[in-house]
């Protein structure tokens, strides 16, 4: 298994991860004008997980404007790889690139829907956040035309990370950056 980051579009490089990406994501996923537009104005990176000459896992990040903190908004593994501990490495993977590339926490946004049903999938990404040294924040959030709840998990890299510990509050980092990913007007 080997790790990959790119930070400039690459047509290739999106061709190889696409079919993770819709897999992990089904519905409410950027499309790739956006992911790509992203890339081109230097508001994200691309990584991948690679088995053999199979991707099999796949994150989009961005920089967490103000926090010193990269924020993970898609991380997926191919479903017939999962539970075999290649997401934990991934996660691995991107902690070390944050740390060389200078930030300070990551923050993870959490599909959560505690609040309506017990899913035992969102249960396991919950589960999941936290084995990988997330604090997971009791706040439940709600986007506007979307059904799921999420919750935001924080990570925090260095000791001089300080890193907000309500959802609240790092929701209102999350939401900039998604109104600025999306082009929305937001306050």
């Amino acid at each position: 298994m080997y790790f990959r980051t790119i930070c400039d579009w690459d047509e290739g490089f999106w061709y190889a991860l696409e079919g993770v990406y819709k897999q992990a994501f089904s519905y409410g996923r950027k499309n790739r004008h956006v992911v790509k537009k992203l890339l081109n104005q230097g508001q994200g990176c691309l990584h991948v997980g690679i088995e053999g000459s199979d991707v099999v896992a796949m994150a989009l990040t961005a920089d967490l404007g103000g926090l010193n903190a990269l924020l993970i908004d898609y991380f997926g593994v191919r479903k017939d790889q999962r539970s075999q501990g290649i997401g934990t490495q991934f996660v691995g993977y991107i902690k070390n690139w944050a740390m060389d590339t200078g930030y300070s926490g990551i923050v993870m946004e959490v599909v959560s829907d505690f609040g309506k049903t017990a899913d035992h999938q969102n249960v396991r990404r919950v589960r999941f956040c936290q084995e990988c040294g997330f604090q997971i924040t009791d706040y439940l959030h709600q986007y506007k035309g979307v059904y799921e709840l999420y919750r935001a998990g924080y990570l925090n890299l260095t000791l001089e990370s300080n890193l907000p510990t309500t959802g609240e509050v790092l929701f209102r980092h999350i939401i900039q950056y998604h109104a600025m990913a999306w082009g929305w007007t937001y306050p």
